[in-house]
């Protein structure tokens, strides 16, 4: 057995602190390195009220566009551009994201000003308002004539039916045009500053992050919790019409479970082993002995409560009947004998020798340890902890957590092209 893999094999010291207002600071310390810092909250659309459905994606837009010192968007990039940094921002089911990278320490202040500016000196003009309203809603076309969104957002409404994890992050065109100031207000006052979280990794210590965001930092105990979703009872399967696309996405899924789950571990070497890389068996199976698709790939999402395993394909509208069949063939396969332990050697292998290619970037520890480290507040897993579960994983183990979900019983289905209903049903029959 290899030993096990520590931080300090990636050069890594990892600090945290739990500020006496509650904010959660986790710092990478990692030396001759720029800095990474992610700034977010548990305030994603799960939290939307009622009829609002898109409000704090609107948050996360309106809040970047003109401060007390930073009047328009415009501002607020040159004096990043000045410093060659970056920043951007992001809203998902459970939380709200800003994201900064800069070069060097002494830029530390940039971020902490911004923050300050952001988060409790946003104009929310009237005027900006109305204008971020015609921008979203031509983001909300724009995902609408993306196959792969529409993929997607419709897979979730399959397996969690009305569910506010299964509306649209960016909400519709009719909820964004209800959202007034006082909406935008009301979040930014009770749901923005949930258990408020910094996730940073680069060359500087933790104390040095603290000292300049806390003062900065808006937080409150989470108080609001999203409904806990069920699993569609009912129908299994479905399709979005879009006659003029040449392709058929197609996205079988399997609901699994939450992200603190040890199960994770398992299911990515089933995703491995069935969908990604080149040398997947999906892909040998479908492409490479047969030529029947282009692509594909397989993956485990997960929430704070529930997840999905899925398996993503484009294929030819003629093709679509035989692929289903022989991926329908595979997981049955899999389900009786497991991942042949060959095969589960040569993944872990992969997995591990991957994952440490991947640490060589500050972004890679923040953006991997960021939804985690929100969702779980006493969390104390991290990046090396995964790849010593790999690493330890053996084939009763992974066969015990593809029989509890990746059954075909279990399976839902959904299609997106030139493809209706019926068709897709015909698939079941």
């Amino acid at each position: 057995m290899q030993n096990k893999f520590t931080l300090n094999d990636f050069l890594i010291t990892l600090q945290r602190i739990t500020t006496p207002s509650g904010i959660k600071f986790v710092h990478f310390k990692k030396a001759h390195s720029p800095i990474s810092i992610k700034v977010g909250s548990r305030s994603g659309s799960r939290f939307d009220p009622t009829g609002k459905s898109g409000l704090a994606h609107f948050v996360e837009h309106i809040i970047l566009d003109g401060t007390e010192k930073y009047p328009n968007k415009k501002e607020l990039s040159l004096s990043f551009d000045d410093l060659g940094a970056s920043y951007g921002a992001t809203t998902g089911p459970e939380y709200t994201r800003f994201d900064f990278l800069i070069a060097k320490k002494g830029h530390l202040n940039l971020v902490a000003d911004v923050v300050d500016q952001i988060f409790n000196k946003s104009l929310l003009e009237e005027k900006n308002i109305d204008l971020e309203k015609k921008i979203i809603k031509t983001e909300i076309a724009s995902k609408l004539d993306n196959n792969k969104r529409v993929l997607s957002n419709n897979t979730k409404k399959l397996i969690y039916g009305d569910n506010q994890l299964a509306l649209n992050i960016s909400g519709t065109e009719e909820s964004v045009m209800t959202i007034t100031r006082v909406d935008l207000m009301t979040h930014l006052k009770k749901t923005f500053p949930q258990n408020m979280t910094v996730i940073s990794c680069g060359d500087c210590d933790i104390q040095e992050i603290t000292s300049l965001l806390e003062p900065v930092l808006p937080h409150k105990k989470q108080s609001i919790s999203p409904d806990t979703p069920g699993v569609s009872i009912g129908q299994k399967y479905g399709a979005y019409n879009m006659p003029d696309q040449k392709l058929v996405y197609c996205m079988f899924t399997f609901p699994t479970s939450g992200i603190a789950s040890p199960d994770d571990v398992a299911l990515n070497v089933a995703a491995t082993y069935l969908g990604k890389g080149r040398a997947s068996l999906l892909k040998e199976l479908l492409r490479y002995d047969e030529g029947l698709l282009y692509s594909i790939t397989a993956g485990n999402v997960r929430f704070s409560d529930t997840g999905y395993f899925y398996i993503e394909v484009g294929v030819k509208k003629e093709n679509m009947a035989t692929v289903f069949n022989k991926i329908k063939a595979a997981l049955e396969t899999l389900e009786k004998d497991g991942v042949p332990q060959e095969s589960l050697n040569s993944i872990k292998n992969k997995i591990l020798n991957t994952g440490i290619i991947s640490t060589q970037t500050v972004q890679f520890w923040t953006d991997t340890h960021f939804y985690r480290e929100l969702l779980v507040r006493d969390n104390n897993y991290c990046y090396t902890d995964f790849l010593n579960d790999i690493a330890l994983i053996d084939k009763p183990g992974v066969d015990s957590v593809i029989s509890r979900y990746l059954t075909t019983d279990k399976m839902f289905f959904y299609a997106v092209g030139n493809v209706t209903e019926t068709e897709v049903q015909a698939l079941f029959s």
